[in-house]
């Protein structure tokens, strides 16, 4: 590039130049040749100063990159007063629908006549709005006036120049002169405008990225070093979002997990709904929520068992203290455990097996109960069946009189069995918890191979989780029962709930017997993906009442 000392010698080339095309020159001529030749030189003067101008004010716009917004308004409009020698300078950015003062020469924000404007108000606004470069001079004195230490200074001319990028305003620089503005600072503020307005955009993308990056608190981390190199090199910004894209598919593929999860507990907690009786109750007693299964047994609707107390189905044969003892337990913070009569809607008996527990918020304040029971009504008619064969044992006379102590003893044994299974339900947190810890969970696939099976079925029968898993389903049973089991598989195919009772061979090969409970899983095409068998242990009940029954028959 050429430099002032460059411009007399280019000059009186260009007039060597001329002076060769004719062999005399009138004087006249000779000092237009002159007077031209000073305007060129300085044109190229001025032209050269203001590359000179640029190329120093875009090292200092780099160096000033990752300043903030304010921080970058007062060194930009700072610089660009000196250079111009403006009487005072004041820098607006474009925030969304209005416009902000943000930086100042020769003066402070506070003592602006207005720092915010809407777009397309007073010059500001109009300079935004208009997208060009607005220029007034010769203004009544007094009319712009700056404070110095002699008194006020009057401004003579003043310049409104809008900051354009893509099209697209992003501030204003505007600046007062106590003189008119020469033509070669018109110029440079125009070119210095875009690269202003294209660093400000950066600085404003570069904000906007940065709360992106606090927001999001999977990515934290890994874009907290990312910030940094941000600041340092702009060009990185397309490998960060390409980073953040990545991260973002990770992120939903973990949603997609998770949904796929909800769907497999609302299956669990869908079967438990079915299985097992829960409600929830305020302090005082009164219901706010009855699940289906308890509606079923109790026959009452739910509208109709919502703000009712649980009194509406106690059976009169309750006896007072049992309810005594449920209310002092579960207000003292404890889980009651008990099995007694409940009346249905249409006055018929049932038996539940309850767990109640109380619930606490964050601040260990009691807030309502959950009761979680079962239905085990067959299973104390049956008990009733028993006691009825024990009274007619005695009344068969002397002969059977021995064996009335050992009848007792087996009834004591089949109480204590009941309590077993309600110290099953003990510790009850949740509702898949009580199923697993009180029945044994076994999953298998349509082509009947075991997926899963609970730490408590595992136990009864003798196997390991590894021993089992994918294995064909008949390794458990005989041929027979096998065969007994291929028909209910079709039923489940065709979405069927079967229960039945089965037998089960444990690793010992010794025999169980359950109450088993088969539930399909079907996709939105009704096809079968999984089953569910939830089942009771019933063997040691089985062995008992068939002892009972041996013992009580009469002899031949």
């Amino acid at each position: 590039m050429a430099t002032s000392q460059d411009t007399p010698n280019l000059a009186s080339t260009i007039i060597l130049q001329q002076l060769q095309t004719k062999d005399t020159y009138t004087a006249a001529e000779v000092t237009e040749l002159q007077r031209e030749l000073l305007v060129k030189q300085q044109q190229m003067e001025d032209r050269m100063w203001a590359d000179s101008t640029l190329s120093k004010f875009d090292d200092i716009l780099r160096t000033n990159y990752d300043k903030s917004i304010s921080e970058f308004s007062d060194v930009v409009i700072y610089q660009i007063s000196k250079i111009t020698n403006a009487l005072r300078g004041a820098f607006y950015t474009v925030v969304e629908t209005h416009i902000q003062a943000t930086g100042c020469y020769a003066c402070t924000l506070n003592s602006l006549f207005k720092t915010s404007f809407e777009i397309g108000e007073g010059l500001i606004g109009q300079a935004v709005k208009s997208k060009e470069i607005l220029y007034l001079e010769n203004l009544p004195q007094q009319n712009l006036s700056v404070s110095s230490s002699s008194g006020l200074l009057s401004a003579k001319s003043i310049i409104i120049v809008p900051l354009i990028f893509n099209d697209k305003s992003y501030g204003v620089l505007e600046l007062l002169f106590l003189t008119s503005l020469e033509d070669k600072y018109k110029d440079l503020l125009s070119r210095l405008s875009r690269n202003v307005a294209t660093m400000l955009q950066s600085i404003q993308s570069n904000a906007t990225t940065k709360e992106l990056l606090t927001d999001s608190i999977f990515q934290a981390e890994a874009l907290r070093s990312v910030e940094e190199e941000l600041r340092q090199n702009m060009e990185e910004i397309n490998t960060i979002r390409e980073d953040i894209e990545l991260k973002n598919i990770g992120l939903a593929q973990q949603m997609r997990d998770m949904e796929a999860l909800k769907r497999e507990l609302e299956i669990r907690t869908s079967i438990i709904n079915k299985t097992t009786l829960v409600t929830e109750s305020d302090l005082y007693g009164n219901m706010t929520y009855v699940n289906e299964k308890f509606c079923e047994v109790a026959k009452y609707s739910q509208e109709e068992c919502i703000g009712k107390p649980h009194s509406l189905l106690r059976h009169p044969d309750n006896p007072k203290s049992l309810f005594k003892e449920l209310w002092e337990t579960i207000k003292a913070g404890k889980i009651f455990q008990g099995t007694y009569k409940n009346r249905a809607k249409d006055g018929s008996t049932y038996w539940v097996e309850a767990t109640i527990a109380p619930v606490f918020n964050e601040k260990n304040e009691l807030v309502r109960y959950i009761g979680v029971r079962y239905d085990v009504t067959e299973r104390m008619e049956q008990a009733a069946k028993t006691q009825k064969l024990l009274i007619q044992a005695q009344i068969q006379g002397e002969e059977l009189r021995a064996q009335e102590e050992e009848l007792r003893q087996n009834l004591e044994e089949t109480q204590a069995i009941q309590e077993d299974v309600v110290k099953l339900n003990q510790g009850l947190e949740a509702f898949i918890a009580a199923a697993e810890q009180s029945l044994y969970v076994v999953e298998i696939s349509p082509d009947t191979k075991l997926l899963r099976c609970n730490d408590k079925f595992l136990k009864e029968i003798g196997y390991l989780q590894e021993e089992l898993l994918n294995q064909p389903y008949d390794i458990l049973m005989d041929k027979t029962e096998f065969q007994h089991y291929t028909s209910t598989l079709e039923d489940l195919k065709q979405g069927k709930i079967v229960r039945k009772i089965v037998k089960r061979l444990a690793k010992n090969k010794t025999e169980l017997v359950l109450d088993a409970t088969y539930y399909p899983v079907m996709n939105s095409s009704k096809q079968l993906t999984k089953i569910f068998k939830l089942s009771y242990n019933l063997t040691t009940y089985v062995t008992k009442i068939k002892e009972l029954e041996s013992k009580i028959s009469p002899k031949k």
